[in-house]
């Protein structure tokens, strides 16, 4: 049985990442899923499919599937979070260490 590592639609961002479940032979990356999620149900986005699961991981089975959206605006949708997640988290730390030397320059003391 394929493995997918699936995005769950939810708007916690501490479980804003990937989680692997079995999956039926012709689920293709792009599928809408019903999966257990913790003590609830979710839907999710099957981004990747695998051979097998993680190290490690005691993958669950998937609920159902629901609906289909095109691969593309998957691999869309990823190369965006991508780019801007890690633009953003490089601007916080550059304005972080940029704030201090600015403040230093306009004293006359950097």
């Amino acid at each position: 049985m394929p493995y997918a590592s699936v995005y769950p639609l939810v708007t916690a961002r501490a479980v804003a990442r990937e989680f692997t479940y079995e999956v039926p032979e012709g689920v293709e990356v792009g599928a809408i899923v019903r999966v257990p999620f913790g003590r609830s149900r979710a839907r999710g986005i099957v981004v990747s499919l695998h051979d097998a699961p993680p190290a490690g991981v005691d993958a669950r089975p998937i609920e159902a599937v629901i609906g289909e959206i095109p691969a593309t605006l998957v691999e869309l949708a990823l190369w965006i979070a991508d780019y801007y997640g890690a633009r953003s988290h490089w601007l916080r730390r550059r304005r972080r260490s940029g704030a201090r030397s600015r403040r230093r320059r306009r004293s006359g003391k950097g």
